[in-house]
């Protein structure tokens, strides 16, 4: 199945090393979009409520296969799991497409809820990387400055002249003039990393997701240092939980583990950064929602049903925490895994991200994917569920 092509931009790979933020692929909550290297975006899965291809696909709801579309192919997708994307320019500029009703988009203004074609991140900042929650976006200017844009209900725009409830269509400064190599959203919270290596985070913090050292019903509208002395080079965020990759390849988790998504061996939350088991040394790290989008699963609660992927030094790709629809990847059938395992398949991968209820994996041109496929988010023509890795069609088989 065949779209139109697109204009070739540079020709990026995946991650050589911890805290890179290039990325060829894009994994959403059921939704997947890949740069190919013959010049061409290609999306699969759900583009029924959002546009989450950035177009829509003629008497079709979701696509189970690579399907081309008109998207002219970013330098980098954006990081992160949601019902939009953004991708960034060899330029510097940004642009987002998909779910748009909260200003998540960055446009200048409240989008459509039928979702919104690729539009250009207002402000004309150059950016160096974009990361999008789900139902804000936040990124960090090739000057180090922080931004957030769209929701704000619990200060996870990170701006305390934002008023809570509100939403902020364009990027908006992050206070506390803090100098950011990266700045990440998740839910109703956010965090980023300063030039030192110090993790910050704002916003919500009911499940101790703010690294804080105490859970509170408080809105953080401000950003505040992470409890300990670790040095962070990563960060990703979940709906309720927050996990990290330090400078010398630790991973490290806190926040909301109902499902053993922070992979400390228990289902207890956390409020300070807590070493993942298994002594691994990894060098990226990819959080799940919680949401259970594209599943056909009811979740148990909000952000609770989350999972959490990290690729070891050497690309072994490892799972843990929810499990309910074979998105940890390792062929159990067990609901909930506490700990780190490894991904069926002897796979090497050099990225790697967590949707809704799935992951997929890249290397080179290859992409593989596991878990859920109600929506055809794995990729391979199918709709039926995989508790171990398979490869997505062509052109990425």
């Amino acid at each position: 199945m065949t779209g139109a092509l697109v204009a070739c931009s540079s020709d990026p790979t995946g991650p050589t090393q911890p805290g890179t933020d290039t990325r060829r692929i894009s994994v959403g909550e059921s939704t997947v979009c890949a740069a190919h290297s013959n010049g061409t975006v290609y999306c699969w899965g759900d583009n029924s409520g959002y546009m989450e291809f950035g177009e829509p696909v003629p008497g079709k709801f979701f696509v189970a296969e690579p399907y081309a579309v008109m998207l002219v192919r970013p330098a980098t997708f954006a990081g992160g799991s949601s019902n939009h994307m953004c991708g960034i320019s060899t330029a510097g500029g940004a642009t987002c497409w998909g779910r748009s009703s909260h200003g998540q988009l960055g446009f200048g203004s409240v989008g459509s809820p039928a979702g919104s074609a690729p539009r250009m991140v207002a402000g004309d900042i150059a950016w160096s990387g974009i990361f999008v929650g789900r139902i804000h976006t936040c990124g960090v200017s090739t000057g180090g400055v922080g931004y957030c844009w769209g929701t704000n209900n619990a200060g996870e725009i990170g701006n305390a002249s934002i008023p809570l409830g509100t939403n902020s269509p364009g990027p908006v400064p992050v206070d506390g003039g803090l100098t950011f190599s990266t700045v990440v959203a998740g839910w109703r919270h956010s965090c980023g990393i300063t030039s030192d290596g110090s993790a910050y985070c704002w916003g919500e913090n009911t499940r101790g997701q703010l690294g804080r050292g105490q859970a509170d019903s408080t809105f953080h509208r401000t950003p505040a240092p992470v409890a300990g002395t670790d040095r962070f080079v990563q960060l990703s965020l979940g709906g309720r939980h927050t996990c990290g990759i330090t400078t010398d390849g630790r991973a490290m988790c806190w926040g909301e583990n109902w499902a053993g998504q922070l992979g400390d061996g228990t289902a207890a939350a956390r409020s300070v950064p807590t070493a993942v088991s298994g002594g691994h040394r990894f060098r990226m790290i990819s959080t799940a929602s919680g949401f259970a989008e594209g599943t056909g699963v009811t979740p148990a609660g909000q952000a609770q049903l989350a999972h959490t992927c990290a690729l070891a030094d050497n690309g072994t790709p490892y799972c843990w925490g929810w499990n309910g629809v074979g998105q940890v990847g390792s062929g159990s059938n067990a609901q909930f895994i506490f700990e780190p395992v490894p991904v069926s398949g002897g796979l090497r991968l050099e990225t790697i991200g967590a949707g809704g209820g799935f992951t997929c994996g890249m290397t080179g041109d290859a992409v593989w994917c596991w878990g859920a496929n109600l929506r055809g988010q794995l990729g391979n023509g199918g709709i039926a569920t995989s508790a171990v890795p398979t490869r997505v069609a062509a052109p990425f088989d």
